[in-house]
């Protein structure tokens, strides 16, 4: 993949690619399995990053991680902002995502 930086060349920068909650047209009966995998996933990231920042757009990761977050910031007094990107397609509403996070991020 290229990248329009080379991403490891920027200091104190960590990537983490998080296991999704529901793929496309996945069951929501089936869902219910990797939705906890999700949260779990993100509960490890979050204790062991401690992130100063969370920018995610993923719809499959995007709900799981930023509420993951939030909840253990505000158990260890942290002051951890929240960026949620919207997909570009999105012009008329905002997908269900967007809709349950606009409560929960920062931007």
């Amino acid at each position: 993949m290229k990248h329009l930086v080379d991403i490891s060349e920027v200091p104190n920068l960590t990537v983490w690619r998080l296991k999704r909650a529901r793929e496309v047209k996945q069951s929501y009966f089936t869902s219910v399995l990797t939705t906890i995998i999700a949260i779990l996933d993100s509960v490890r990231v979050c204790l062991v990053a401690q992130p100063d920042l969370v920018v995610s757009n993923g719809p499959g990761t995007a709900v799981p991680l930023v509420i993951v977050n939030k909840i253990l910031s505000f158990i260890m007094c942290r002051n951890t902002k929240t960026l949620f990107i919207e997909s570009f397609c999105r012009v008329q509403n905002l997908s269900v995502s967007g809709a349950i996070l606009i409560w929960f991020a920062d931007k």
